[in-house]
Formats: structure tokens, C-alpha cells, sequence
């Protein structure tokens, strides 16, 4: 079997090297048996899966990040064109079946790779809080209001987790900068995770993932406005919809204070982080999610 992948956010990154050390990996869709893709609405991708669905070639789609699935569910409503969608974990099934109306015979549950390049927290002398600001495709007054929250606390070293090109580093404490087209961005995301004690975010996805893989404590700030990305507007209803029980939701006046609580007791949602796991991760263990996308990609 010959197999063509489309790689986002170096989420199959492990996939492309078991395949690659197979001998099956081909570089054109049009030698491919099998077309393994990061998403099949928009671009080139989208041109391929039409492309390889009309040669009779089987296409996968494969979730690029958590909860990435705005695409197939209103307003926009694209169509889901893969012969099936594999995801990280049950929550992301449920939301394509309710949401989007695919047919759960066609979402396969197999996990992610992704916590294979990350390690332990380190430990390290006083406190350290992490803000990840909200990537988008403008500016965000919602960050920056965060960002001078954070600037004003003096209980511990705040730093951030910025992403090239999308981030301005003068508006936000002690930068660093991660690029998503690196081949390394997630282990760079882990060097800026490993010794934080909390992690402050707007919403969660899936670097608040990496920090609740971690057992990191993560606050999500709701302060969401509306926001239009991609031709589809996020009200603060629909962003909210998409938060989880494992992150503590606090409003902007009382981020400091979140910040204390949880610095002082960082084991209070652990019982949930690991609920978490379990249900949009399928319990975060990359090997298993290796095998379950191999199984899937090699079946006949």
C-alpha cells in the first residue's frame, strides 16, 4: 500500500515516519493508495481530497489540533469529504456527530502522537505563570487586556508562549517565540511549558491540551468579545461552548486572583485534568495513538 500525507502542526509527524521507514510513503496523491490529510475543506487540501476522492483513492482526515472541527459545523457547514475523520478523543466525536451531522461510522477515535515530544515539569526555584495568548489571524484586544493584567503581578516570574507572526513580543511579559512551521514547534511548546507552574490561556485548544496533559494548571480568562476568523464570526456563546470542566474559568478581575488560588493549590482540579484526558485525549498515551492511526491508515 502506497500512502500520501499532508502534514499541520506536526501532528503526524510520527505517522510519516513509521510510514516512511515502511517504504510506503509517496510525495504525489496520484501514486497513492491512501491520502492521509489535515483538513479537506479549504486550499490545496481541499483540491486534493476532491482530486483523490475522484481517482476512487481512500481519504483520511486527520483532527490538526483539538477541537479543530469550526469548519464542518455552523454557520459554515462545509462538507466533510474523507471516507472518515480520525480525532483525539471521544469529546471530538461527539461534537462531529451532534454538530455536524456526520455519521459516527465515520469517525474513528485513535488519539494523538503529540505528548511523545514532550517530558516531565522541572523543577525550579520561586513561581512561574505562563500566559498563551489566543492565536488568530489579527490582533486580539482580548490578549492584550490579559497581557497588562499579568504584567501588573508580582507573586511570581510571568513570561509567554507567543506564536510567530501572529503576536506583537512588545506587548507581552518575557516572550517566547514558537513557529508553527517548525519541525520542532511542539517541543519548543514544551520548552516554555516545562517549568511553569500555571498556565493562563483565553479558551483552550490544543496547547491548553499540552498543559493538561502535563497536570499543569490552566485558567482560561472569559473575556470574549466577538471575532471573525476564516469567514465564520465566534460569538462569546459559541467560543464559550467549547470550554471543558478541566480548566478554572475566571473573569478579568479575578485573574490574579485565580492566579493565587491555584499557585497555592495546584492538585485542586487534578481529578479533572485527568477526566479530561480520558475523554479528548483517549487517554494521552502517543504510542497507543500510533498504532490505532497505523491500524486505520493500513486497513484494507
Amino acid at each position: 500500500m502506497k500512502i500520501c500525507t499532508t502534514n499541520f502542526n506536526q501532528v503526524l509527524n510520527e505517522l510519516e515516519a513509521e510510514v516512511e521507514h515502511r517504504g510506503d510513503r509517496v510525495e504525489l496523491w496520484q501514486n497513492a493508495d491512501t491520502v492521509v490529510l489535515w483538513q479537506d475543506v479549504m486550499g490545496q487540501a481541499h483540491e486534493v481530497a476532491v482530486g483523490a476522492k475522484g481517482a476512487g483513492k481512500r481519504v483520511l482526515t486527520y483532527e490538526h489540533g483539538l477541537l479543530s472541527i469550526n469548519d464542518y459545523i455552523p454557520p459554515l457547514n462545509k462538507p466533510m469529504i474523507s471516507d472518515l475523520y480520525l480525532t483525539w478523543g471521544e469529546m471530538t466525536k461527539k461534537w462531529m456527530v451532534e454538530k455536524a451531522h456526520v455519521p459516527a461510522e465515520k469517525i474513528v477515535v485513535t488519539g494523538t502522537t503529540l505528548f511523545s515530544r514532550l517530558g516531565p515539569k522541572l523543577t525550579h526555584e520561586g513561581k512561574r505563570v505562563l500566559f498563551a495568548p489566543r492565536h488568530w489571524d489579527s490582533p486580539l484586544a482580548e490578549n492584550y487586556q490579559v497581557s497588562d493584567i499579568l504584567k501588573r503581578y508580582d507573586k511570581a516570574f510571568v513570561y509567554s508562549k507567543l506564536v510567530q507572526g501572529e503576536h506583537d513580543p512588545e506587548a507581552f511579559p518575557n516572550p517566547i517565540i514558537t513557529y508553527r512551521h517548525n519541525s520542532d514547534h511542539i517541543g519548543n511548546c514544551y520548552e516554555a511549558l516545562k517549568d511553569a507552574d500555571v498556565v493562563v490561556g483565553i479558551g483552550e485548544g490544543t496547547f491548553a491540551s499540552l498543559a493538561i496533559w502535563m497536570d499543569i494548571p490552566y485558567i482560561s480568562v472569559d473575556n470574549w468579545g466577538q471575532n471573525n476568523l476564516l469567514g465564520k464570526t465566534y460569538t462569546k456563546e459559541e467560543f464559550n461552548s467549547q470550554l471543558s470542566y478541566a480548566s478554572r474559568k475566571v473573569p478579568p478581575e479575578r485573574l490574579l486572583e485565580a492566579v493565587d488560588e491555584e499557585l497555592s493549590h495546584p492538585e485542586a482540579l487534578h481529578d479533572l485534568r485527568k477526566q479530561f484526558i480520558d475523554e479528548y485525549l483517549d487517554g494521552g498515551d502517543p504510542q497507543k495513538a500510533l498504532e490505532k492511526q497505523l491500524a486505520v491508515v493500513y486497513a484494507n
